[in-house]
Protein backbone atom coordinates (compact mmCIF):
# COMPACT_ATOMS: atom_id res chain seq x y z
CA UNK A 1 0.00 0.00 0.00
CA UNK A 2 2.81 2.37 0.96
CA UNK A 3 4.77 1.65 -2.22
CA UNK A 4 1.71 2.10 -4.43
CA UNK A 5 0.77 5.38 -2.77
CA UNK A 6 4.27 6.81 -3.04
CA UNK A 7 4.45 5.64 -6.66
CA UNK A 8 1.37 7.56 -7.80
CA UNK A 9 1.25 10.64 -5.55
CA UNK A 10 3.98 12.64 -7.33
CA UNK A 11 3.07 11.67 -10.90
CA UNK A 12 0.93 13.66 -13.31
CA UNK A 13 -2.28 12.23 -14.76
CA UNK A 14 -0.58 11.38 -18.06
CA UNK A 15 2.25 9.63 -16.18
CA UNK A 16 -0.21 7.64 -14.07
CA UNK A 17 -2.00 6.45 -17.22
CA UNK A 18 1.24 4.77 -18.28
CA UNK A 19 1.66 2.79 -15.04
CA UNK A 20 1.37 -0.89 -15.87
CA UNK A 21 -1.64 -2.50 -14.18
CA UNK A 22 -3.41 0.78 -13.37
CA UNK A 23 -6.61 1.28 -15.36
CA UNK A 24 -6.57 4.48 -17.41
CA UNK A 25 -10.19 5.04 -16.32
CA UNK A 26 -9.09 5.07 -12.66
CA UNK A 27 -5.86 7.03 -13.05
CA UNK A 28 -7.55 10.32 -12.14
CA UNK A 29 -9.08 9.13 -8.84
CA UNK A 30 -6.43 6.63 -7.76
CA UNK A 31 -4.31 9.11 -5.79
CA UNK A 32 -7.21 10.08 -3.54
CA UNK A 33 -8.28 6.50 -2.96
CA UNK A 34 -4.76 5.20 -2.30
CA UNK A 35 -4.02 8.08 0.09
CA UNK A 36 -7.18 7.31 2.08
CA UNK A 37 -6.25 3.63 2.39
CA UNK A 38 -2.64 4.53 3.20
CA UNK A 39 -3.70 6.91 6.00
CA UNK A 40 -6.18 4.34 7.35
CA UNK A 41 -3.39 1.75 7.58
CA UNK A 42 -1.10 4.27 9.22
CA UNK A 43 -3.69 5.49 11.75
CA UNK A 44 -5.01 2.03 12.74
CA UNK A 45 -1.59 0.32 12.49
CA UNK A 46 -2.96 -2.35 10.16
CA UNK A 47 -0.82 -5.06 8.57
CA UNK A 48 -3.08 -6.73 6.01
CA UNK A 49 -5.66 -5.79 3.39
CA UNK A 50 -8.01 -8.45 1.98
CA UNK A 51 -9.77 -7.46 -1.25
CA UNK A 52 -12.87 -9.39 -2.31
CA UNK A 53 -12.95 -10.76 -5.85
CA UNK A 54 -16.71 -10.21 -5.88
CA UNK A 55 -18.69 -6.99 -5.88
CA UNK A 56 -22.19 -5.54 -5.71
CA UNK A 57 -23.37 -7.46 -8.79
CA UNK A 58 -22.51 -10.80 -7.22
CA UNK A 59 -24.23 -9.72 -4.02
CA UNK A 60 -27.44 -8.91 -5.90
CA UNK A 61 -27.36 -12.30 -7.65
CA UNK A 62 -26.90 -14.17 -4.35
CA UNK A 63 -29.68 -12.10 -2.78
CA UNK A 64 -32.08 -13.04 -5.61
CA UNK A 65 -31.16 -16.73 -5.61
CA UNK A 66 -31.10 -17.30 -1.85
CA UNK A 67 -34.01 -14.92 -1.16
CA UNK A 68 -32.60 -14.01 2.25
CA UNK A 69 -30.73 -11.12 3.81
CA UNK A 70 -28.67 -13.46 5.98
CA UNK A 71 -25.06 -14.08 4.91
CA UNK A 72 -23.86 -17.59 4.06
CA UNK A 73 -22.37 -19.04 7.27
CA UNK A 74 -19.64 -21.11 5.58
CA UNK A 75 -18.59 -19.51 2.28
CA UNK A 76 -16.16 -22.30 1.35
CA UNK A 77 -18.63 -25.10 2.09
CA UNK A 78 -21.33 -23.34 0.07
CA UNK A 79 -18.92 -22.85 -2.84
CA UNK A 80 -17.63 -26.44 -2.82
CA UNK A 81 -21.13 -27.94 -2.74
CA UNK A 82 -22.24 -25.61 -5.54
CA UNK A 83 -19.37 -26.82 -7.75
CA UNK A 84 -19.92 -30.47 -6.79
CA UNK A 85 -23.59 -30.12 -7.72
CA UNK A 86 -22.74 -28.44 -11.03
CA UNK A 87 -20.46 -31.31 -12.04
CA UNK A 88 -22.77 -33.99 -10.58
CA UNK A 89 -20.14 -35.49 -8.29
CA UNK A 90 -21.02 -38.42 -6.04
CA UNK A 91 -21.24 -36.46 -2.79
CA UNK A 92 -21.52 -39.51 -0.54
CA UNK A 93 -18.24 -40.80 -1.97
CA UNK A 94 -16.60 -37.35 -1.85
CA UNK A 95 -17.60 -36.68 1.76
CA UNK A 96 -16.42 -40.15 2.77
CA UNK A 97 -13.04 -39.50 1.15
CA UNK A 98 -12.83 -36.24 3.08
CA UNK A 99 -13.64 -38.06 6.32
CA UNK A 100 -10.98 -40.74 5.72
CA UNK A 101 -8.32 -38.23 4.60
CA UNK A 102 -8.96 -36.06 7.67
CA UNK A 103 -8.74 -39.12 9.91
CA UNK A 104 -5.42 -40.17 8.36
CA UNK A 105 -4.07 -36.63 8.63
CA UNK A 106 -5.01 -36.14 12.30
CA UNK A 107 -3.58 -39.52 13.31
CA UNK A 108 -0.42 -39.63 11.20
CA UNK A 109 0.59 -35.97 11.08
CA UNK A 110 -1.52 -34.12 13.63
CA UNK A 111 -1.27 -30.35 13.75
CA UNK A 112 1.60 -28.65 11.95
CA UNK A 113 2.68 -25.02 11.77
CA UNK A 114 1.61 -23.30 8.56
CA UNK A 115 0.27 -19.97 7.34
CA UNK A 116 -2.56 -21.78 5.54
CA UNK A 117 -5.73 -23.48 6.82
CA UNK A 118 -4.98 -27.20 6.39
CA UNK A 119 -8.58 -28.28 7.04
CA UNK A 120 -9.89 -25.96 4.33
CA UNK A 121 -7.33 -27.34 1.89
CA UNK A 122 -8.13 -30.94 2.86
CA UNK A 123 -11.84 -30.36 2.40
CA UNK A 124 -11.48 -28.72 -1.00
CA UNK A 125 -9.06 -31.30 -2.41
CA UNK A 126 -10.95 -34.31 -0.99
CA UNK A 127 -14.44 -33.36 -2.11
CA UNK A 128 -13.44 -32.03 -5.55
CA UNK A 129 -10.69 -34.55 -6.40
CA UNK A 130 -12.78 -36.18 -9.16
CA UNK A 131 -14.01 -33.03 -10.96
CA UNK A 132 -11.66 -33.75 -13.87
CA UNK A 133 -13.71 -36.81 -14.83
CA UNK A 134 -16.14 -34.37 -16.46
CA UNK A 135 -13.49 -33.72 -19.11
CA UNK A 136 -12.00 -37.21 -19.46
CA UNK A 137 -11.65 -40.16 -17.10
CA UNK A 138 -8.11 -41.01 -18.18
CA UNK A 139 -5.66 -38.49 -16.75
CA UNK A 140 -8.57 -36.88 -14.92
CA UNK A 141 -6.24 -35.80 -12.11
CA UNK A 142 -4.59 -33.15 -14.28
CA UNK A 143 -8.02 -31.94 -15.36
CA UNK A 144 -9.07 -31.76 -11.69
CA UNK A 145 -6.06 -29.51 -11.07
CA UNK A 146 -7.12 -27.08 -13.78
CA UNK A 147 -10.80 -27.14 -12.84
CA UNK A 148 -10.22 -26.50 -9.14
CA UNK A 149 -7.96 -23.57 -9.97
CA UNK A 150 -10.53 -22.04 -12.31
CA UNK A 151 -13.89 -23.03 -10.80
CA UNK A 152 -14.25 -19.80 -8.83
CA UNK A 153 -14.03 -21.28 -5.31
CA UNK A 154 -14.69 -18.74 -2.57
CA UNK A 155 -13.29 -18.82 0.95
CA UNK A 156 -9.65 -19.69 0.14
CA UNK A 157 -6.51 -17.63 -0.26
CA UNK A 158 -4.61 -17.92 -3.56
CA UNK A 159 -2.09 -20.22 -1.92
CA UNK A 160 -4.74 -22.45 -0.33
CA UNK A 161 -6.52 -22.76 -3.69
CA UNK A 162 -3.29 -23.69 -5.47
CA UNK A 163 -2.34 -26.23 -2.80
CA UNK A 164 -5.83 -27.79 -2.95
CA UNK A 165 -5.55 -28.19 -6.72
CA UNK A 166 -2.12 -29.85 -6.46
CA UNK A 167 -3.24 -32.26 -3.72
CA UNK A 168 -6.28 -33.30 -5.78
CA UNK A 169 -4.03 -33.86 -8.80
CA UNK A 170 -1.77 -36.16 -6.77
CA UNK A 171 -4.56 -38.49 -5.62
CA UNK A 172 -3.74 -40.92 -8.44
CA UNK A 173 -0.93 -39.30 -10.37
CA UNK A 174 2.10 -39.45 -8.09
CA UNK A 175 4.30 -38.01 -10.86
CA UNK A 176 2.21 -34.86 -11.34
CA UNK A 177 4.81 -32.11 -11.43
CA UNK A 178 4.62 -29.27 -8.93
CA UNK A 179 5.62 -26.21 -10.96
CA UNK A 180 7.93 -24.61 -8.43
CA UNK A 181 9.28 -21.97 -10.85
CA UNK A 182 5.87 -20.74 -11.99
CA UNK A 183 4.45 -20.41 -8.47
CA UNK A 184 7.60 -19.52 -6.52
CA UNK A 185 6.02 -16.27 -5.30
CA UNK A 186 3.26 -18.27 -3.62
CA UNK A 187 4.75 -21.60 -2.59
CA UNK A 188 7.57 -22.10 -0.12
CA UNK A 189 9.51 -25.32 0.36
CA UNK A 190 7.40 -26.27 3.38
CA UNK A 191 4.22 -25.72 1.35
CA UNK A 192 5.41 -28.22 -1.25
CA UNK A 193 6.09 -30.75 1.52
CA UNK A 194 2.54 -30.28 2.84
CA UNK A 195 1.18 -30.83 -0.68
CA UNK A 196 3.12 -34.08 -1.04
CA UNK A 197 2.09 -35.39 2.38
CA UNK A 198 -1.58 -34.60 1.92
CA UNK A 199 -1.46 -35.86 -1.65
CA UNK A 200 -0.38 -39.37 -0.63
CA UNK A 201 -2.91 -39.44 2.23
CA UNK A 202 -5.68 -38.50 -0.21
CA UNK A 203 -4.45 -41.23 -2.54
CA UNK A 204 -4.70 -43.83 0.24
CA UNK A 205 -8.13 -42.55 1.37
CA UNK A 206 -9.45 -42.67 -2.21
CA UNK A 207 -8.21 -46.26 -2.52
CA UNK A 208 -10.21 -47.14 0.59
CA UNK A 209 -13.40 -46.33 -1.33
CA UNK A 210 -12.29 -47.40 -4.78
CA UNK A 211 -15.51 -49.43 -5.17
CA UNK A 212 -17.73 -46.49 -4.13
CA UNK A 213 -19.50 -48.61 -1.50
CA UNK A 214 -18.05 -47.06 1.69
CA UNK A 215 -17.24 -50.51 2.98
CA UNK A 216 -14.34 -49.10 5.01
CA UNK A 217 -15.99 -47.03 7.72
CA UNK A 218 -12.91 -45.52 9.33
CA UNK A 219 -9.24 -46.16 10.10
CA UNK A 220 -7.04 -46.39 13.18
CA UNK A 221 -3.36 -45.53 12.76
CA UNK A 222 -0.52 -46.78 14.95
CA UNK A 223 2.85 -45.10 14.39
CA UNK A 224 6.29 -46.26 15.48
CA UNK A 225 9.76 -45.04 14.66
CA UNK A 226 9.92 -46.93 11.36
CA UNK A 227 6.33 -47.89 10.49
CA UNK A 228 2.78 -46.62 10.22
CA UNK A 229 0.17 -49.35 10.59
CA UNK A 230 -3.33 -48.56 9.37
CA UNK A 231 -6.03 -50.73 10.90
CA UNK A 232 -9.18 -50.90 8.81
CA UNK A 233 -12.61 -50.57 10.45
CA UNK A 234 -15.03 -52.41 8.15
CA UNK A 235 -17.95 -54.85 8.27
CA UNK A 236 -16.46 -57.18 5.63
CA UNK A 237 -12.97 -57.91 4.35
CA UNK A 238 -12.05 -55.05 1.98
CA UNK A 239 -9.28 -56.92 0.15
CA UNK A 240 -9.57 -54.94 -3.09
CA UNK A 241 -9.37 -51.61 -1.26
CA UNK A 242 -6.35 -52.66 0.81
CA UNK A 243 -4.43 -53.93 -2.21
CA UNK A 244 -5.13 -50.70 -4.08
CA UNK A 245 -4.03 -48.57 -1.12
CA UNK A 246 -0.80 -50.54 -0.73
CA UNK A 247 0.25 -49.38 -4.20
CA UNK A 248 1.04 -46.07 -2.48
CA UNK A 249 3.40 -47.68 0.06
CA UNK A 250 6.56 -46.79 -1.88
CA UNK A 251 5.49 -43.15 -2.23
CA UNK A 252 4.44 -43.09 1.44
CA UNK A 253 7.86 -44.33 2.56
CA UNK A 254 9.64 -41.77 0.41
CA UNK A 255 7.63 -38.90 1.90
CA UNK A 256 7.25 -39.98 5.55
CA UNK A 257 10.40 -42.14 5.76
CA UNK A 258 8.36 -44.92 7.31
CA UNK A 259 7.03 -48.26 6.06
CA UNK A 260 3.30 -48.54 5.49
CA UNK A 261 1.25 -51.58 6.46
CA UNK A 262 -2.53 -51.99 6.24
CA UNK A 263 -4.45 -54.69 8.10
Amino acid sequence: ISKLYKLVRDKSLSERKNIKGLSKDRADIFVGVSSAVYKLFEHCKLKDLIVSGSGIREGIIYDCILNTNKPVKDVLDFSIHNIASRYELDMEHSKHIYKLTSSLYSQIIGKEKSDVDIQKILKTASILHDTGINIRFYNHTQHSFYMILNAGINGLTHKELLMSAYIAALHRNKKFKINWVRYKKLLKKEDVEIIRRLGVLLRIAESFDICFNRRIKDVKCISSSNEVKIQIIADTNPEAEINHALSASEQFKKIFRKNLSIV
